[in-house]
């Protein structure tokens, strides 16, 4: 007897351990397709069993992108059709460490109370904390994004406590690409993080498998959109 995994079921899954409340900011990352190069692709394509992979993959480039896990704040999201990734700001700075690894732990303190959450020892990890700044001439806003060191205490940094929250991305971090460096903005209420990129051949199924384990930990969200005066605007659904 086959089985067959859908992102969509487990989705439902989880779901159902989430309540509802309703949040109006937000923070959003969306995950793009690794830009392949003209030298990358005609390597890639020598090989003809790579052929066939490569026109599935240019078909479907949405696929690539969804189906993402990512964890911030005590909630779960996972990447829509877009890639796009959506929290509630539920933190007043504007801080961000990015956690791109495959698995995390937690740290139980009584009961079901989660006490902090751990990396996993040998697991690889990388990290980088987004800061929005200001130039002080042009009043430009921008993301600075420098890669730094796992903490020694092998601790994950708390979401939405102290003045740096973090979100973590459940990947491999060689198949997940953050550029360093300085991305321009706009003045927002909205954390809107700079975009990263995806490579081919990320197993998204044993992510998909692995996250069912921890899903009781968290609770999930949706978009949900209102009509206003001038616009649709959105809103989240935890």
């Amino acid at each position: 007897m086959q089985y067959t995994l859908n992102i969509k079921n487990i989705a439902l899954l989880i779901a159902l351990v989430a309540h509802s409340i309703q949040a109006t900011h937000l923070v959003s990352l969306t995950i793009r397709a690794y830009p392949l190069s003209e030298k990358n692709i005609a390597q890639h394509l020598a090989h003809p069993l790579n052929q066939a992979t490569h026109l599935q993959l240019l078909r479907n480039e949405s696929k690539l992108v969804s189906g993402i896990f990512s964890t911030y704040a005590g909630y779960i999201c996972i990447s829509d059709y877009d890639g796009r990734i959506t929290f509630p700001r539920l933190q007043q700075s504007a801080r961000l460490y990015i956690i791109v690894t495959p698995q995390i732990t937690p740290v139980m303190m009584l009961g079901n109370t989660i006490h902090h959450w751990e990396f996993n020892k040998g697991e690889p990890v990388k990290m980088v904390l987004a800061e929005q700044k200001t130039d002080e001439q042009t009043e430009i806003v921008y993301w600075d994004v420098q890669e730094v060191p796992v903490p020694a205490n092998n601790i994950i940094p708390p979401s939405h406590k102290g003045d740096a929250a973090s979100i973590t991305i459940l990947a491999h971090p060689d198949y997940i690409y953050i550029p360093l460096g300085i991305t321009p903005t706009v003045h927002s209420p909205h954390l809107l993080l700079p975009d990263i990129y995806l490579k081919p051949g990320f197993n998204k199924i044993a992510e998909s498998l692995y996250m069912l384990n921890l899903s009781p930990f968290f609770g999930s969200l949706s978009l949900q959109y209102r009509l206003g005066k001038k616009d649709m605007r959105s809103m989240m659904k935890l």
